[in-house]
């Protein structure tokens, strides 16, 4: 299994995760600085030089990134092609920020920025000493895994009635499915 992160945060939290769920066969690669466009042509080109894996995960936030649309777009083109690749995303709108949020809270405020969402987290206490990449708070957010996947599942349910996309993360789907190959 491949989980290609945009960054170090996301990196760490998946990290995180493969420690608490004890998954071996799990290679998480962090290419830092790539927009969610580059970041879905980097797993194609280690699909093309390496073969398929079992699974693809390919973990990015929306930012001010230019190619996120696009990015899943093509995702979705690798899943449904001629020879169809088991990627997926795991996406969060506006920032992986977000996602950590939903370990503590249900919300379906709208954010413009990771500074946003960093204030909220700080302020309601949560993590007063947020810090991005912080492999610490990453394995302390872990053990809160299970109520952050009821509070997206939650969210999911507004998003699809209500029609809006931000917030937005599909990060709970990419858990469950991790916790379904740790059993």
């Amino acid at each position: 299994m491949l989980i290609a992160c945009e960054g170090h945060t996301e990196r760490n939290y998946f990290e995180a995760v493969r420690l608490k769920l004890q998954l071996r066969n799990l290679e998480i690669a962090s290419e830092t600085g790539l927009d969610p466009g580059a970041l879905v042509h980097y797993v194609e080109r280690r699909v093309r030089e390496e073969g398929p894996f079992e699974h693809i995960i390919c973990a990015f936030d929306k930012d001010s990134h230019a190619h996120f649309r696009a990015a899943r777009a093509r995702i979705r083109e690798l899943k449904s092609g001629r020879k169809p690749l088991a990627i997926q995303e795991a996406v969060t709108v506006p920032c992986i920020e977000f996602w950590f949020l939903l370990h503590f809270e249900q919300t379906t405020s709208p954010y413009q920025s990771s500074a946003e969402v960093i204030a909220r987290i700080k302020a309601a206490g949560h993590i007063p000493d947020y810090e991005k990449a912080d492999a610490n708070i990453c394995r302390t957010l872990v053990d809160r895994m299970n109520v952050a996947i009821a509070n997206a599942a939650w969210l999911s349910e507004r998003a699809a009635a209500d029609g809006f996309d931000n917030p937005f993360t599909n990060f709970h789907e990419v858990l469950k499915l991790l916790r379904g190959l740790a059993a």
